[in-house]
């Protein structure tokens, strides 16, 4: 558990540091803070889900089917409401860059958690088969 969410902190702050020199020579220190900012905003959320999601994986259909959508509700709802919180309250976020950031770390914040949920699933997968009795070589 805590090691996936260390692969999806680490994933960020990784894609984060790729992109700050490239950002910042073609867009100045604005899109360091944008970015930081954005990937703040979106982290927060994935990760609670992700946690979320290691709690049901062996759960009942329902409940992983209340993880699928409560989980893009929690990371929709957070983005979106801190984000529109610091657009209308902070001059300096009231910029389209800004937006551009949130999306840009939303997507990729999302694609690392599906990755990490999938590969975890597989994983629970072949061990309950293991323990189901599979052949053994």
């Amino acid at each position: 558990m805590k090691k996936r969410l260390g692969f999806l902190i680490a994933g960020s702050l990784g894609f984060w540091v790729l992109a700050a020199y490239p950002a910042h020579t073609l867009w100045g220190e604005t899109a360091l803070v944008y970015s930081a900012a954005a990937l703040a905003l979106c982290l927060v959320p994935t990760g609670a889900t992700l946690l979320w999601a290691d709690r049901v994986a062996d759960g009942t259909p329902e409940q992983q089917l209340a993880l699928v959508l409560g989980g893009t509700g929690v990371r929709m709802i957070f983005v979106l409401g801190a984000g529109l919180v610091l657009y209308y309250s902070v001059p300096y976020f009231q910029q389209p860059g800004f937006w551009l950031a949130v999306l840009v770390y939303y997507l990729l914040t999302l694609t690392l958690e599906m990755v990490l949920i999938v590969t975890g699933r597989r994983a629970l997968d072949g061990r309950s088969g293991d323990r189901a009795g599979g052949a053994s070589p």
